[in-house]
C-alpha cells in the first residue's frame, strides 16, 4: 500500500479509535501497525498508552534515523573510549566512597556530642544510617555494570556529538546527559523528506514531535562543550 493512499485513508477516516491492524507509521519498508506499539499489558490508562506508543516508536525511528545518518560517520565507540569511561567510573566510585566515608566520620563526631535520647542525636543516628547504607551499597556494587551499558552510555555521547558537529543548535541535559535538542530535530526533519521514515496517524505524529518542538526545555550554556569532551572526562564538581 503506498504512502498516499495510507495518507488518505486517516485523513477521510473519523473513528476515534484505532484496529490493532491499523498502519500508524512506516520504518523504510515496514509498516508499523498499531499492535506494534502498544505495551504487553492490558487496558493502561489512556496517557500510559500514548506514551507508550510514543517510546516504542520511537525508538524504531531513531533506531533507522542513526543507521543513515552514522553510515560514514565516526558514532561507534571506540576501545580507547570505553576504557576512558570505565577508568572514569571507578574513579568516581571511589571519590564517591571516600565522601561518604568522611561523611559518616562527622556524623560520628556529632553523634558523640549530642546529649543521649536527645532529638538531635536520634536524627544524627538515622542519617548516619542512611550514609552507612549508602556505602555499603557502593562498596558492593560495580562501577560499571556491564559492557553493553559502557556501549550505550559512550555510543550515545559519540552519535550525539556527531549529530551536534552536523547541525549545531542547542544542547540541553537529560538523565543520559546532554542531548543536541535542535540537531535531534534537524535530522529527524531530514531522515523523514528523504523517506527514512513516516508516521501516519495525526496523534501519534503530534506525540512523537512534542519533545523536539513544543515541550519546554532549558538549554546548557556550555552544552557543546559537554558533547565534545564527555562529562565523565570533566572533572568533578566539589561537594558542597
Amino acid at each position: 500500500m503506498c504512502r498516499t493512499l495510507l495518507v488518505a485513508l486517516f485523513i477521510g477516516g473519523s473513528a476515534a479509535v484505532l484496529a490493532q491492524d491499523t498502519p500508524v507509521a512506516q520504518i523504510r519498508s515496514t509498516l508499523v501497525f498499531l499492535r506494534d506499539l502498544d505495551p504487553p499489558q492490558s487496558s493502561p490508562d489512556a496517557a500510559t498508552l500514548q506514551r507508550a506508543r510514543r517510546e516504542r516508536l520511537s525508538g524504531m525511528v531513531w533506531a533507522a534515523v542513526k543507521d543513515e545518518f552514522c553510515r560514514d560517520r565516526d558514532c561507534a565507540p571506540t576501545e580507547q573510549d570505553l576504557e576512558q569511561f570505565e577508568s572514569a567510573m571507578s574513579r568516581q566510585k571511589e571519590s564517591s566512597i571516600h565522601e561518604l566515608d568522611q561523611r559518616i566520620r562527622e556524623f560520628d563526631a556529632q553523634i558523640a556530642e549530642a546529649p543521649a535520647g536527645s532529638a538531635r542525636r536520634t536524627k544524627l543516628e538515622k542519617e548516619r544510617q542512611l550514609h552507612a547504607s549508602s556505602l555499603e551499597s557502593l562498596r558492593t556494587t560495580p562501577a560499571v555494570m556491564g559492557w553493553r551499558i559502557e556501549e550505550t552510555w559512550v555510543g550515545s555521547w559519540k552519535f550525539f556529538r556527531e549529530l551536534h558537529r552536523a547541525y549545531g543548535g542547542r544542547v540541553i541535559f537529560q538523565q543520559a546527559g546532554p542531548e543536541p535538542l535542535e540537531a535531534m530535530r534537524k535530522v529527524l526533519e531530514e531522515q523523514e523528506k528523504r523517506g527514512t521514515y513516516a508516521i501516519y496517524d495525526p496523534a501519534i505524529r503530534k506525540a512523537f514531535w512534542e519533545y523536539y518542538v513544543s515541550m519546554g526545555h532549558n538549554a546548557m550554556p556550555d552544552g557543546a562543550a559537554f558533547l565534545e569532551k564527555p562529562w565523565w572526562l570533566h572533572p568533578r564538581p566539589p561537594r558542597r
